[in-house]
């Protein structure tokens, strides 16, 4: 799969649409909430069809099985994969904190392609734990419906992790 790259101005960008009159955005971030261990459990386990269908077509032969086998698992990658993760564009404003979740294609974001907004008032914030970490930073709102787990930054995305480590100081001193 093709690495992502989300600038945090481009967020900032694709959340104004969801923005209140007057609001001002303070911090823009883009985020990853990785599957539970249950989808990605059941992703290895689809290998198991896959390498028997691998070795009824081609039996033993070492270099056209291993070839067909790895095939195979690129293309159950390549379908699977965007249903493990999802994508989210967060915003913290003067007013809320945004959590709007985008399409994601295999090798882009489309962050016009809006699948749900959640908007939390500052004053009445959902429980959440940071992590500042020195590669990524991570954010775990939960409130009464759902828990969050949000990702942010990694190699090259220093100025997303910037904004992210932003919005979570900002959720922890509230």
């Amino acid at each position: 799969m093709g690495k992502i790259v989300a600038n945090p101005k481009d967020v900032g960008v694709a959340l104004q649409p969801h923005l209140e009159p007057g609001e001002q955005l303070r911090c823009a971030a883009y985020g990853i909430a990785q599957s539970n261990l249950l989808s990605c459990l059941v992703f290895f386990l689809l290998l198991i069809p896959a390498t028997l269908i691998n070795l009824l077509l081609f039996g033993a032969r070492p270099g056209l099985a291993t070839l067909t086998f790895f095939a195979l698992w690129l293309g159950l990658l390549a379908l699977v994969a965007p249903l493990l993760r999802k994508d989210y564009l967060v915003g913290l404003t003067d007013r809320r904190l945004l959590l709007v979740r985008v399409k994601t294609p295999l090798f882009t974001i489309d962050m016009h392609a809006v699948q749900a907004v959640v908007a939390y008032p500052l004053d009445a914030l959902p429980s959440a734990q940071t992590k500042i970490g020195p590669l990524r930073v991570i954010i775990k709102l939960q409130d009464q419906r759902q828990t969050i787990r949000l990702q942010f930054g990694g190699r090259g995305l220093n100025e997303n992790r910037d904004q992210a480590i932003e919005i979570a100081r900002a959720l922890k001193s509230d």
